[in-house]
Protein backbone atom coordinates (compact mmCIF):
# COMPACT_ATOMS: atom_id res chain seq x y z
CA UNK A 1 0.00 0.00 0.00
CA UNK A 2 1.37 3.72 -1.59
CA UNK A 3 1.67 6.30 1.49
CA UNK A 4 -0.81 8.25 -0.30
CA UNK A 5 -3.83 5.31 -0.32
CA UNK A 6 -3.00 4.92 3.78
CA UNK A 7 -3.41 8.66 4.20
CA UNK A 8 -6.83 8.57 2.42
CA UNK A 9 -7.72 5.15 4.10
CA UNK A 10 -7.08 7.46 7.67
CA UNK A 11 -8.59 10.77 6.15
CA UNK A 12 -11.92 8.47 5.40
CA UNK A 13 -11.87 6.79 9.15
CA UNK A 14 -12.94 8.74 12.14
CA UNK A 15 -11.06 8.54 15.14
CA UNK A 16 -11.29 5.25 16.65
CA UNK A 17 -12.76 3.90 13.88
CA UNK A 18 -15.94 4.57 14.11
CA UNK A 19 -18.22 6.46 11.41
CA UNK A 20 -20.06 9.71 12.38
CA UNK A 21 -22.66 8.41 10.66
CA UNK A 22 -23.24 5.59 12.56
CA UNK A 23 -22.77 7.40 15.98
CA UNK A 24 -25.26 9.76 15.66
CA UNK A 25 -28.15 7.02 15.41
CA UNK A 26 -28.17 6.10 18.87
CA UNK A 27 -28.29 10.06 20.49
CA UNK A 28 -30.90 10.31 17.96
CA UNK A 29 -33.00 7.42 18.68
CA UNK A 30 -32.15 8.11 22.48
CA UNK A 31 -33.67 11.65 22.23
CA UNK A 32 -36.59 10.66 20.20
CA UNK A 33 -37.27 7.45 22.36
CA UNK A 34 -37.28 9.74 25.56
CA UNK A 35 -39.51 12.38 23.87
CA UNK A 36 -41.80 10.19 22.84
CA UNK A 37 -42.11 8.62 26.58
CA UNK A 38 -42.46 11.89 27.82
CA UNK A 39 -45.07 12.90 25.58
CA UNK A 40 -47.41 10.14 26.46
CA UNK A 41 -47.12 11.12 30.07
CA UNK A 42 -47.83 13.88 29.66
CA UNK A 43 -50.73 13.37 27.64
CA UNK A 44 -51.97 10.98 29.74
CA UNK A 45 -51.78 13.10 32.52
CA UNK A 46 -54.27 15.69 30.46
CA UNK A 47 -56.45 13.29 29.56
CA UNK A 48 -57.76 12.12 32.52
CA UNK A 49 -59.12 8.84 33.13
CA UNK A 50 -61.58 9.40 30.79
CA UNK A 51 -61.84 6.91 28.13
CA UNK A 52 -59.58 4.44 29.20
CA UNK A 53 -59.83 0.79 30.02
CA UNK A 54 -60.07 0.00 33.66
CA UNK A 55 -57.33 -3.28 33.29
CA UNK A 56 -55.01 -0.52 31.14
CA UNK A 57 -55.38 2.00 33.32
CA UNK A 58 -54.29 0.34 36.01
CA UNK A 59 -51.33 -1.38 34.61
CA UNK A 60 -49.82 0.51 31.77
CA UNK A 61 -47.59 2.48 33.15
CA UNK A 62 -46.76 0.07 36.00
CA UNK A 63 -45.53 -2.14 32.80
CA UNK A 64 -43.84 0.25 30.99
CA UNK A 65 -42.01 1.12 34.09
CA UNK A 66 -41.43 -2.58 34.32
CA UNK A 67 -39.83 -2.29 30.57
CA UNK A 68 -37.53 0.98 30.71
CA UNK A 69 -36.37 -0.52 34.77
CA UNK A 70 -35.25 -3.74 32.50
CA UNK A 71 -33.94 -1.83 29.29
CA UNK A 72 -31.71 -0.27 31.68
CA UNK A 73 -30.58 -3.11 33.68
CA UNK A 74 -29.86 -5.00 30.37
CA UNK A 75 -27.75 -1.79 28.60
CA UNK A 76 -25.78 -0.95 31.91
CA UNK A 77 -24.68 -5.41 32.46
CA UNK A 78 -24.89 -6.46 29.62
CA UNK A 79 -24.87 -3.84 26.51
CA UNK A 80 -21.91 -2.03 28.75
CA UNK A 81 -24.00 1.20 27.18
CA UNK A 82 -24.00 3.65 30.50
CA UNK A 83 -25.67 6.22 28.39
CA UNK A 84 -28.42 4.60 27.96
CA UNK A 85 -28.82 3.16 31.34
CA UNK A 86 -28.85 6.47 32.41
CA UNK A 87 -31.69 7.27 29.95
CA UNK A 88 -33.65 4.14 30.94
CA UNK A 89 -33.88 4.14 34.68
CA UNK A 90 -34.54 7.89 34.69
CA UNK A 91 -37.26 7.85 32.45
CA UNK A 92 -38.68 4.86 34.33
CA UNK A 93 -38.04 6.62 38.06
CA UNK A 94 -39.50 10.06 35.87
CA UNK A 95 -42.73 8.08 34.97
CA UNK A 96 -43.40 6.88 39.18
CA UNK A 97 -45.45 9.91 39.80
CA UNK A 98 -47.26 9.79 36.74
CA UNK A 99 -48.80 5.81 37.97
CA UNK A 100 -49.15 7.64 41.16
CA UNK A 101 -50.95 10.20 39.82
CA UNK A 102 -53.58 8.03 37.83
CA UNK A 103 -53.90 5.48 41.29
CA UNK A 104 -54.57 8.45 43.59
CA UNK A 105 -57.50 9.73 40.63
CA UNK A 106 -59.18 6.41 40.99
CA UNK A 107 -58.90 6.36 45.27
CA UNK A 108 -60.28 9.36 45.30
CA UNK A 109 -63.54 8.67 42.87
CA UNK A 110 -63.35 5.84 45.17
CA UNK A 111 -63.48 7.35 48.43
CA UNK A 112 -65.95 10.16 47.07
CA UNK A 113 -68.38 8.01 44.68
CA UNK A 114 -69.21 4.84 43.80
CA UNK A 115 -66.51 3.06 41.62
CA UNK A 116 -66.40 0.08 39.58
CA UNK A 117 -63.29 -0.53 40.53
CA UNK A 118 -62.63 -3.66 43.10
CA UNK A 119 -60.85 -2.85 46.20
CA UNK A 120 -58.61 -5.91 46.21
CA UNK A 121 -57.40 -4.30 42.61
CA UNK A 122 -56.62 -1.12 43.88
CA UNK A 123 -54.88 -2.29 47.16
CA UNK A 124 -53.19 -4.18 44.73
CA UNK A 125 -51.91 -2.01 42.19
CA UNK A 126 -51.19 0.68 44.32
CA UNK A 127 -49.03 -1.99 46.62
CA UNK A 128 -47.33 -3.10 43.49
CA UNK A 129 -47.01 0.26 42.30
CA UNK A 130 -44.85 1.61 45.36
CA UNK A 131 -42.86 -1.42 45.73
CA UNK A 132 -41.84 -1.55 41.94
CA UNK A 133 -41.53 2.28 41.95
CA UNK A 134 -39.32 2.06 45.05
CA UNK A 135 -37.01 -0.43 43.29
CA UNK A 136 -36.66 1.59 40.01
CA UNK A 137 -35.54 4.69 41.76
CA UNK A 138 -33.24 3.41 43.76
CA UNK A 139 -31.67 1.42 40.32
CA UNK A 140 -31.67 5.13 39.07
CA UNK A 141 -30.19 6.80 41.92
CA UNK A 142 -27.65 4.33 42.61
CA UNK A 143 -26.04 5.59 39.23
CA UNK A 144 -26.57 9.34 39.46
CA UNK A 145 -26.00 9.73 43.08
CA UNK A 146 -24.67 6.74 44.31
CA UNK A 147 -23.57 7.57 48.23
CA UNK A 148 -27.49 8.97 48.72
CA UNK A 149 -29.08 6.50 47.01
CA UNK A 150 -31.20 4.89 49.64
CA UNK A 151 -31.87 8.90 51.17
CA UNK A 152 -33.03 10.19 47.96
CA UNK A 153 -35.14 7.19 47.52
CA UNK A 154 -36.98 7.27 50.78
CA UNK A 155 -37.66 11.31 50.26
CA UNK A 156 -38.74 10.49 46.49
CA UNK A 157 -41.51 7.51 47.71
CA UNK A 158 -42.38 9.72 50.83
CA UNK A 159 -43.67 12.60 48.00
CA UNK A 160 -45.11 10.03 45.96
CA UNK A 161 -46.91 8.52 48.89
CA UNK A 162 -48.21 12.26 49.65
CA UNK A 163 -49.42 12.77 45.98
CA UNK A 164 -51.44 9.36 46.51
CA UNK A 165 -53.76 10.90 48.72
CA UNK A 166 -57.23 11.39 47.56
CA UNK A 167 -57.97 14.45 49.18
CA UNK A 168 -58.92 17.33 47.14
CA UNK A 169 -60.06 20.13 49.19
CA UNK A 170 -58.43 23.42 49.78
CA UNK A 171 -57.19 22.87 53.30
CA UNK A 172 -55.69 19.09 52.45
CA UNK A 173 -54.18 20.56 49.50
CA UNK A 174 -52.21 23.25 51.83
CA UNK A 175 -51.04 20.11 54.42
CA UNK A 176 -49.84 18.40 51.77
CA UNK A 177 -47.87 20.82 49.46
CA UNK A 178 -46.00 22.25 52.95
CA UNK A 179 -45.14 18.76 53.66
CA UNK A 180 -43.73 18.16 50.46
CA UNK A 181 -42.26 21.87 50.10
CA UNK A 182 -40.80 20.80 53.88
CA UNK A 183 -39.24 17.76 52.57
CA UNK A 184 -38.01 19.32 49.91
CA UNK A 185 -36.31 22.02 52.27
CA UNK A 186 -34.71 19.57 54.70
CA UNK A 187 -33.58 17.32 51.46
CA UNK A 188 -31.55 20.72 50.11
CA UNK A 189 -30.18 21.65 53.60
CA UNK A 190 -29.06 18.06 54.69
CA UNK A 191 -27.77 16.23 51.29
CA UNK A 192 -28.01 18.70 47.86
CA UNK A 193 -26.61 21.85 49.24
CA UNK A 194 -23.06 20.26 50.98
CA UNK A 195 -21.99 17.79 48.11
CA UNK A 196 -20.79 19.59 44.68
CA UNK A 197 -22.15 16.64 42.51
CA UNK A 198 -25.54 18.17 42.99
CA UNK A 199 -24.14 21.15 41.24
CA UNK A 200 -22.99 19.54 38.55
CA UNK A 201 -25.41 19.93 34.87
CA UNK A 202 -26.11 15.73 35.51
CA UNK A 203 -27.84 16.12 38.31
CA UNK A 204 -30.82 17.78 37.01
CA UNK A 205 -32.33 14.64 36.50
CA UNK A 206 -32.47 14.39 40.56
CA UNK A 207 -33.46 17.68 41.13
CA UNK A 208 -36.12 16.87 38.65
CA UNK A 209 -36.96 13.91 40.00
CA UNK A 210 -37.81 15.30 43.62
CA UNK A 211 -40.28 17.93 41.80
CA UNK A 212 -42.06 16.18 39.82
CA UNK A 213 -44.83 14.82 43.03
CA UNK A 214 -45.04 18.87 43.47
CA UNK A 215 -45.35 19.86 40.08
CA UNK A 216 -47.81 17.38 39.25
CA UNK A 217 -49.73 18.36 42.49
CA UNK A 218 -50.09 21.93 41.94
CA UNK A 219 -50.67 21.31 38.54
CA UNK A 220 -53.10 19.04 39.32
CA UNK A 221 -55.09 21.15 41.23
CA UNK A 222 -54.73 24.06 38.85
CA UNK A 223 -57.11 21.73 36.01
CA UNK A 224 -59.29 21.05 38.77
CA UNK A 225 -60.30 24.94 38.84
CA UNK A 226 -60.43 25.02 35.21
CA UNK A 227 -58.64 24.19 31.70
CA UNK A 228 -56.85 28.20 31.32
CA UNK A 229 -56.02 27.85 35.19
CA UNK A 230 -54.34 24.83 34.47
CA UNK A 231 -52.23 25.85 31.52
CA UNK A 232 -51.47 28.90 33.34
CA UNK A 233 -50.08 26.87 36.62
CA UNK A 234 -48.11 24.75 33.78
CA UNK A 235 -46.52 27.97 32.19
CA UNK A 236 -45.75 29.31 35.71
CA UNK A 237 -44.38 26.17 36.47
CA UNK A 238 -42.00 26.19 33.49
CA UNK A 239 -40.92 29.64 34.13
CA UNK A 240 -39.57 28.60 37.40
CA UNK A 241 -37.99 25.75 36.41
CA UNK A 242 -35.58 28.12 33.50
CA UNK A 243 -35.44 30.59 36.20
CA UNK A 244 -33.94 27.24 38.36
CA UNK A 245 -31.83 25.97 35.16
CA UNK A 246 -30.36 29.97 34.96
CA UNK A 247 -29.31 30.30 38.63
CA UNK A 248 -27.85 26.89 39.23
CA UNK A 249 -26.71 25.61 35.68
CA UNK A 250 -26.04 29.02 33.28
CA UNK A 251 -23.25 31.76 34.99
CA UNK A 252 -23.12 34.34 32.29
CA UNK A 253 -23.71 35.16 28.20
CA UNK A 254 -26.40 36.00 25.67
CA UNK A 255 -28.29 32.14 26.29
CA UNK A 256 -29.09 33.05 30.24
CA UNK A 257 -30.06 36.60 29.37
CA UNK A 258 -32.76 35.89 26.79
CA UNK A 259 -33.98 32.44 28.92
CA UNK A 260 -34.15 34.99 31.97
CA UNK A 261 -36.31 37.27 29.75
CA UNK A 262 -38.49 34.50 28.75
CA UNK A 263 -39.14 33.22 32.21
CA UNK A 264 -39.93 36.63 32.90
CA UNK A 265 -43.03 36.79 30.40
CA UNK A 266 -44.04 33.63 31.29
CA UNK A 267 -44.33 34.10 34.84
CA UNK A 268 -46.07 37.63 34.11
CA UNK A 269 -48.51 36.27 31.85
CA UNK A 270 -49.25 33.04 33.40
CA UNK A 271 -49.79 35.10 36.77
CA UNK A 272 -52.20 37.49 34.53
CA UNK A 273 -53.95 34.74 32.98
CA UNK A 274 -54.66 32.78 36.42
CA UNK A 275 -55.74 36.38 38.31
CA UNK A 276 -58.00 37.10 35.39
CA UNK A 277 -59.61 33.48 35.71
CA UNK A 278 -60.69 33.51 38.84
CA UNK A 279 -61.76 37.38 38.84
CA UNK A 280 -63.78 36.53 35.77
CA UNK A 281 -63.80 33.10 34.72
CA UNK A 282 -64.14 31.03 37.80
CA UNK A 283 -67.85 31.80 39.70
CA UNK A 284 -66.38 31.06 43.03
CA UNK A 285 -63.80 33.72 42.97
CA UNK A 286 -66.14 36.23 41.19
CA UNK A 287 -66.63 38.46 44.62
CA UNK A 288 -63.02 39.14 45.57
CA UNK A 289 -62.52 42.31 47.00
CA UNK A 290 -61.30 45.11 45.41
CA UNK A 291 -58.35 45.14 47.79
CA UNK A 292 -57.47 41.55 47.00
CA UNK A 293 -57.94 41.95 43.45
CA UNK A 294 -55.55 44.98 43.31
CA UNK A 295 -52.75 43.66 45.36
CA UNK A 296 -52.98 40.53 42.91
CA UNK A 297 -52.90 42.05 39.94
CA UNK A 298 -49.75 44.49 40.67
CA UNK A 299 -47.52 42.91 43.58
CA UNK A 300 -46.70 39.43 41.19
CA UNK A 301 -45.00 41.67 38.50
CA UNK A 302 -42.97 43.11 40.84
CA UNK A 303 -41.92 40.03 42.84
CA UNK A 304 -41.58 38.19 39.00
CA UNK A 305 -39.06 41.74 38.48
CA UNK A 306 -36.56 41.75 41.54
CA UNK A 307 -36.40 37.78 41.14
CA UNK A 308 -35.50 38.54 37.14
CA UNK A 309 -33.08 41.14 38.72
CA UNK A 310 -31.42 38.72 40.70
CA UNK A 311 -31.10 35.98 38.39
CA UNK A 312 -30.19 38.12 34.70
CA UNK A 313 -27.10 40.26 33.98
CA UNK A 314 -29.13 43.32 33.23
CA UNK A 315 -30.26 43.94 37.21
CA UNK A 316 -31.19 47.78 36.26
CA UNK A 317 -33.63 46.84 33.68
CA UNK A 318 -35.35 44.79 35.57
CA UNK A 319 -35.46 47.13 38.82
CA UNK A 320 -36.81 49.52 36.15
CA UNK A 321 -39.47 47.45 35.24
CA UNK A 322 -40.87 46.84 38.59
CA UNK A 323 -41.30 50.46 39.20
CA UNK A 324 -45.07 50.91 37.49
CA UNK A 325 -46.41 47.92 38.87
CA UNK A 326 -45.80 49.90 42.15
CA UNK A 327 -46.70 52.87 41.02
CA UNK A 328 -50.06 51.43 39.93
CA UNK A 329 -50.29 49.93 43.59
CA UNK A 330 -49.99 53.06 45.15
CA UNK A 331 -51.87 55.14 42.93
CA UNK A 332 -55.15 52.71 43.18
CA UNK A 333 -55.19 52.27 46.25
CA UNK A 334 -54.87 56.40 47.20
CA UNK A 335 -57.38 56.99 45.30
CA UNK A 336 -59.53 54.20 44.78
CA UNK A 337 -59.60 52.06 47.75
CA UNK A 338 -59.94 54.16 50.90
CA UNK A 339 -59.72 51.29 53.45
CA UNK A 340 -56.76 50.18 52.38
CA UNK A 341 -53.72 52.44 52.75
CA UNK A 342 -52.84 50.74 56.64
CA UNK A 343 -51.99 47.36 54.50
CA UNK A 344 -50.56 49.65 51.83
CA UNK A 345 -48.26 50.75 54.10
CA UNK A 346 -47.41 47.82 55.29
CA UNK A 347 -46.69 46.30 52.06
CA UNK A 348 -44.51 49.13 51.15
CA UNK A 349 -42.09 48.84 54.15
CA UNK A 350 -41.81 45.01 53.54
CA UNK A 351 -40.26 46.61 49.86
CA UNK A 352 -38.14 48.99 51.18
CA UNK A 353 -36.68 46.44 53.36
CA UNK A 354 -36.52 44.28 50.35
CA UNK A 355 -35.11 46.92 48.43
CA UNK A 356 -32.24 47.63 50.54
CA UNK A 357 -31.25 43.72 49.98
CA UNK A 358 -31.12 44.32 46.59
CA UNK A 359 -29.28 47.30 46.77
CA UNK A 360 -31.65 48.81 44.52
CA UNK A 361 -31.94 52.78 44.49
CA UNK A 362 -35.15 53.36 42.36
CA UNK A 363 -36.80 51.01 44.05
CA UNK A 364 -36.07 52.01 47.58
CA UNK A 365 -36.97 55.30 46.64
CA UNK A 366 -40.16 54.40 45.14
CA UNK A 367 -40.95 52.39 48.03
CA UNK A 368 -40.30 55.27 50.81
CA UNK A 369 -42.17 58.05 48.37
CA UNK A 370 -45.18 55.48 48.79
CA UNK A 371 -45.10 55.00 52.10
CA UNK A 372 -44.72 58.83 53.14
CA UNK A 373 -47.77 59.36 50.71
CA UNK A 374 -49.35 57.10 52.61
CA UNK A 375 -48.91 58.13 56.12
CA UNK A 376 -49.95 61.62 54.99
CA UNK A 377 -53.51 60.26 53.76
CA UNK A 378 -53.62 57.86 56.73
CA UNK A 379 -53.14 61.32 59.11
CA UNK A 380 -55.77 63.02 56.97
CA UNK A 381 -58.15 60.51 57.06
CA UNK A 382 -57.38 60.53 61.14
CA UNK A 383 -57.64 64.02 61.84
CA UNK A 384 -61.36 63.83 59.78
CA UNK A 385 -62.51 60.99 61.80
CA UNK A 386 -62.10 62.89 64.25
CA UNK A 387 -66.21 63.92 64.88
CA UNK A 388 -65.49 67.28 67.05
CA UNK A 389 -64.24 71.09 66.38
CA UNK A 390 -61.62 71.63 64.11
CA UNK A 391 -59.43 73.15 67.22
CA UNK A 392 -58.95 69.36 68.82
CA UNK A 393 -57.52 67.74 65.74
CA UNK A 394 -55.27 70.91 65.09
CA UNK A 395 -54.21 70.16 68.97
CA UNK A 396 -53.22 66.22 68.31
CA UNK A 397 -51.56 67.21 65.61
CA UNK A 398 -49.70 69.99 67.81
CA UNK A 399 -48.40 67.29 70.26
CA UNK A 400 -47.75 64.93 67.70
CA UNK A 401 -44.76 67.54 66.39
CA UNK A 402 -43.56 68.71 69.83
CA UNK A 403 -43.48 64.93 70.23
CA UNK A 404 -41.14 64.59 67.08
CA UNK A 405 -39.22 67.73 68.17
CA UNK A 406 -38.19 65.79 71.36
CA UNK A 407 -37.21 62.97 69.42
CA UNK A 408 -34.94 64.98 67.36
CA UNK A 409 -33.44 66.98 69.72
CA UNK A 410 -32.26 64.10 71.64
CA UNK A 411 -31.36 62.08 69.06
CA UNK A 412 -30.72 64.52 66.48
CA UNK A 413 -26.92 64.24 66.44
CA UNK A 414 -26.96 60.26 66.24
CA UNK A 415 -29.86 60.56 63.43
CA UNK A 416 -27.61 62.86 61.28
CA UNK A 417 -24.35 60.35 61.65
CA UNK A 418 -26.43 58.01 60.90
CA UNK A 419 -27.54 59.73 58.36
CA UNK A 420 -24.56 60.23 56.26
CA UNK A 421 -23.28 56.89 56.99
CA UNK A 422 -26.34 55.56 55.51
CA UNK A 423 -26.06 57.98 52.47
CA UNK A 424 -22.68 57.38 50.95
CA UNK A 425 -23.33 53.59 50.92
CA UNK A 426 -26.67 54.34 49.14
CA UNK A 427 -24.85 55.88 46.49
CA UNK A 428 -22.52 53.14 45.66
CA UNK A 429 -25.99 51.56 44.97
CA UNK A 430 -26.62 50.44 41.33
CA UNK A 431 -29.90 52.20 39.86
Amino acid sequence: MSEQQAITIREAKPCGGRDDTLFRFPIIFRSLGAIAVAVSAIIYLLQGLQGVDESLRHWVYLVIIAVLTSGGVVSQYFLKDSRGARLFFALAALLIPVQVTQLSAVLSTFVQESSATPLIELLASGVVSILFGAASTFLCLSIFARPYAKKLTFVFMILNCLLLLPYRDLLSLLIISASMFSLMILLYVKVLKNDHRFQLFESIVVHLMMWVPIVILFSRSGFQLSDAFGVCVLLMITASGIGAVCAFYITRGVLKTLLVFCAYLLALSSSAGMLVDLTLGHPAAINLPDTVVLYCFTLPPVLFALAAAELSDQRDFYRFLALPPLLALSVGSLFFLPEGEAALLITMLVLSALAIVVQSKALLLGSLLIAALSVIILAIDIVDSIESISWLAMACMGVLLLALSSVFERYGRTIQLHGVNRLARFQAWSF
